[in-house]
């Protein structure tokens, strides 16, 4: 993103909508970030997969390959983790809330049912 871009990462989100558009929530899920594509079987995903990187390509866009991970058969995934067979929750978000510090002030308090209130 050039410096300076006022509102740079909704920019951004809605720069990798308008390129996904057609597949958004058919096989990818795009958030800031990060892309997740889902199929159903191997082959599918392979092709999946393919046509994200050549539009990644074709926009100029590219993935740090350090940070991508591919065919895999679970995935962490804003706090949660989808399996096959289905979604569980962060072990680790849970052991956060779990040990959390006692709350001594109104903010403190607000912060930690912030932090909680999302797995509700």
């Amino acid at each position: 993103m050039p410096f300076g871009l006022c509102n740079a990462p909704a920019t951004f989100q809605h720069l990798v909508n308008d390129i996904f558009s057609v597949v958004l929530h058919k096989f990818v899920v795009i958030y800031p970030v990060n892309i997740l594509i889902f199929s159903e079987d191997q082959t599918l995903h392979d092709q999946h997969a393919w046509l994200v990187l050549k539009r990644l390509q074709a926009n100029s866009l590219y993935g740090k390959s350090e940070k991508c991970e591919f065919s895999g058969t679970s995935v962490d995934f804003l706090g949660y983790i989808f399996f096959p067979n289905g979604i569980s929750m962060d072990h680790r978000k849970l052991s956060a809330i779990s040990t959390w510090v006692t709350p001594k002030s109104i903010h403190d308090i607000q912060c930690f049912l912030g932090f909680a209130s999302f797995y509700r």
